[in-house]
């Protein structure tokens, strides 16, 4: 017998179920226009019970203020509020080990089909500000889950704002939309003289299975340590050419120090009045270590990317001297964006592996570059770039991979690319302008540049790039064999295909696109093939 089927969905259903009330638990219900025709108000002269909730948003502000270490505060499903005023949500008491819960809760009235609770900011304001005022005090120790937060469609609220030394928080399945910014990490003042646990850092912030939609600014601004961003969906966030982005990791003059994005969508954006993306999708600039960006989709739809539409490009901008140290950017699908789909600058020891790009609109551009821009001044000098097994499908004149300008010791080993090239050629496998000493390998890589392209730009065929510099004496001029590039699968068609067994066993990447691990003799690009396998994706490895 077969359980997986029936397992998963109870799985799925434990993930959502909300976790138990304690007796010092508050309740709020408000019937706001748009409320579920059920929806019975409560008042503000109640006791805050779930028979007697309170009824205001700013009744709940400040019952949130009272709370106690471990206890909730719980909005009616079906609610609806329509807030404006002050936005402040404070609490002393909760900590990382006990956690305050700002959540929603089935009021007595409900029937079962009311919907997450509305909180709508009718001005400016913010639909929760984590921020204490005047010098830092940290706070710590807070949830929010299950709500809806819709903002006035101006230009100055958040969803939420966190400022001042807030560390621990975990926002789940909350949608917010028609904020500036849907989540934005501000940074802190002073520290107060008065508390010796404050450092002026918002630390692990996790941000995990919502929506961050049609924000005017940013779906997310800001970086922090130790956070997190996990399977959430960026949709129509930004409005301005270059500077607004669906997912924005910026940071300060103090480094950032493990920050993960996994497994998120990001989608149309930065939309202008024709309805075209021209800014980067995925952005970051500042001081970083040990990023990982994984397993997310960064598409937009097809035609409507201008050039300076990039997918992920993490790379220096501020005025101050950037680095970005050991920074990871494996098994993303990016799709057709513009000129660039992923890039990088002022990056040591970094890795980018695994990853499926595909663009179909004949944009030209690059599909991985390091570096993506120029370093200033003070920036790091990109040194140990790893480039392996990316899977890269490319429409008219462009170049799969170019490591050019600066830096030593880089590796570029097998991958997988495909140049669909237009009539008068124009596609290159690979561009480089640096001496064969400043890599410490490339070969066994794959790649089909079309009757006119060339394997090296400037260089020529591969004949021509082995002569002159002794690498890619194991690589090959075929067709990599993908199995669906307009439907976003660049696994191998059949285990015919050119990718399959004929990577690096030295220098391959460990594991595939879908996590598993390589067998011994690891194919080329970013997936591997499994003969026999049940599921496509290979899951039953």
């Amino acid at each position: 017998m077969h359980l997986l089927p029936f397992v998963l969905p109870m799985v799925l259903l434990l993930l959502v179920l909300p976790g138990p009330s304690s007796a010092a638990d508050r309740f709020v219900c408000d019937c706001a226009p748009g409320a579920d025709a059920d929806c019975v108000a409560g008042s503000n002269s109640n006791t805050g019970t779930a028979q007697q909730p309170w009824r205001s948003y700013q009744q709940a502000r400040l019952g949130f203020a009272g709370l106690t270490a471990g206890d909730a505060l719980r909005f009616c499903r079906g609610g609806r509020w329509q807030v404006s005023g002050a936005a402040e949500w404070v609490n002393g008491q909760c900590t990382a080990q006990q956690t305050c819960l700002v959540a929603a809760y089935d009021a007595p009235w409900s029937s079962g089909d009311e919907k997450r609770p509305v909180i709508e900011r009718t001005d400016d304001g913010d639909a929760f500000s984590l921020a204490n005022p005047g010098n830092a005090i940290r706070q710590s120790g807070y949830r929010f889950e299950d709500l809806h937060l819709v903002g006035n469609g101006g230009n100055a609220g958040q969803g939420f704002f966190l400022f001042n030394d807030i560390d621990d928080v975990t926002i789940s399945r909350v949608v917010m939309e028609n904020f500036a910014i849907g989540v934005n990490l501000a940074g802190s003042n002073p520290c107060d003289a008065f508390d010796p646990q404050c450092d002026g850092f918002n630390e692990r912030i996790i941000l995990q299975d919502s929506f961050v939609l049609n924000n005017t600014s940013q779906g997310w601004l800001g970086a922090s340590s130790g956070s997190r961003i996990l399977r959430t969906l960026f949709d129509g966030n930004g409005s301005m050419p270059t500077f607004h982005h669906n997912l924005y990791l910026a940071s300060g003059i103090d480094p950032v120090v493990d920050m993960q994005v996994i497994g998120n969508t990001l989608r149309n954006n930065a939309i202008d009045n024709s309805g075209t993306c021209n800014a980067t999708s995925l952005a970051g600039h500042g001081l970083f270590a040990d990023v990982l960006i994984e397993g997310n989709l960064v598409e937009e739809s097809l035609g409507l990317a201008g050039p300076g539409c990039w997918g992920i490009a993490i790379d220096p901008a501020y005025d101050f001297g950037e680095q970005f140290t050991r920074l990871v950017i494996r098994g993303n699908t990016v799709r057709n964006m513009g000129n660039l789909s992923i890039g990088t600058a002022s990056c040591v020891d970094c890795v980018i592996e695994n990853n499926q790009v595909i663009q179909q609109q004949t944009i030209g551009g690059t599909a991985i570059a390091v570096p993506n821009r120029t370093p200033g001044a003070g920036d790091a000098i990109g040194t140990g770039l790893t480039v392996r097994n990316n899977s890269i499908y490319y429409a008219g004149p462009a170049t799969g991979v170019a490591v050019t300008s600066s830096g030593t010791n880089h590796r570029i080993y097998s991958n997988a690319i495909q140049g669909v090239a237009s009539p008068g050629g124009g596609f290159a496998c690979f561009s480089t302008d640096l001496p064969p000493s400043s890599f410490a390998g490339m070969d066994y890589n794959l790649c089909d540049p079309g009757a006119m392209g060339e394997w090296v730009a400037g260089t020529g065929d591969l004949t021509a790039w082995q002569g002159a510099t002794g690498f890619d004496l194991n690589s090959s001029v075929q067709s990599p064999g993908f199995k669906d590039p307009t439907g976003a699968d660049l696994g191998a068609v059949s285990g015919a295909s050119p990718m399959v067994d004929t990577g690096s066993i030295a220098e391959s990447a460990p594991a595939a696109f879908d996590g598993a691990l390589r067998d011994s003799a690891p194919d080329r690009g970013a997936h591997e093939w499994r003969a026999g396998q049940i599921f496509s994706n290979g899951f039953e490895g």
